[in-house]
């Protein structure tokens, strides 16, 4: 399968990419069918990015709803392991994933996870300080901040 279309926006500044580098085969782990191992075999281009302000020199096209930068497998079986880690995570599944024949380890599966936001009005520093009423009894913590 070849990736055709028109070029792809570099992901630096957004410019156009005109001028192609070249072209190279990525495979793409997908969703098993029918209890198979799937391998999407997709070749994609390489363009220049000519824009002088941009510290990129060279990026590849990404297929929508497909594929990601850095990511051996495609966006479907991504959200597929997110989900599985979201309800199961770490070695439950780790074996959910063996029984349906997707390979992913319980730290690709935490790492697929994301931190949850952060309030706007949270806390920057809290400060816990140790007391104690009289010199040898229990100490007593309070919170500054």
């Amino acid at each position: 399968m070849a990736a055709c279309g028109s070029p792809a926006r570099c992901p630096g500044c957004g410019g156009p990419g005109i001028r192609r580098h070249s072209t190279y085969w990525q495979t793409l782990a997908e969703r098993p069918i029918a209890g198979r191992n799937l391998a999407i075999r997709l070749r994609v281009r390489r363009f220049f990015c000519d824009r002088a302000r941009c510290r990129r020199t060279t990026f590849v096209e990404q297929v929508s709803r497909l594929s990601e930068r850095h990511v051996r497998s495609s966006v479907g079986l991504k959200q597929w392991l997110r989900a599985v880690a979201s309800e199961l995570g770490g070695r439950a599944g780790e074996r959910l994933c063996h029984k349906l024949p997707i390979t992913a380890g319980r730290t690709r599966q935490v790492g697929l996870l994301e931190a949850p936001e952060v309030p706007d009005r949270a806390p920057r520093v809290l400060g816990v300080d140790e007391f104690a009423f009289r010199k040898g009894r229990t100490p007593q913590t309070r919170r500054t901040g």
